[in-house]
């Protein structure tokens, strides 16, 4: 009653001696606990779902990438088996120039007038 006219006076009063007023605060704070709680669990699970959605991703461009790479490695087999041969037969030319003085001076030109040549 007292509250009520200080109320009415225009002053502002609120209640927490009263049963009411304490139910209502503990409700209220379950209330808020429970939406928190919610919002925990929410967030767990759509952290959980997210991980197994990029562990997918993940999953799938490796196996993209794996599958690229194999296709690249086909395509271009032949051309590195080319270069190597070439490598080869160079490396077998230029250890034979280098056996003695005489191959070696003859090596050296011979290789200038490819690169003047070019």
């Amino acid at each position: 009653m007292e509250n009520n006219e200080r109320r009415r006076n225009g002053e502002f009063v609120k209640d927490m001696s009263s049963e009411k007023a304490a139910e209502f605060q503990r409700w209220r704070m379950e209330r808020a606990r429970r939406r928190s709680d919610g919002r925990v669990r929410e967030s767990e699970r759509l952290s959980a779902k997210h991980k197994g959605e990029r562990d997918g991703l993940r999953t799938d461009r490796d196996r993209l990438v794996t599958e690229q790479r194999k296709r690249f490695r086909d395509a271009t087999r032949a051309d590195w088996r080319d270069l190597f041969a070439i490598q080869r037969q160079e490396r077998r030319r230029f250890m034979d120039a280098q056996r003695n003085a005489w191959s070696r001076v003859r090596f050296h030109f011979t290789i200038e007038e490819a690169h003047d040549g070019a």
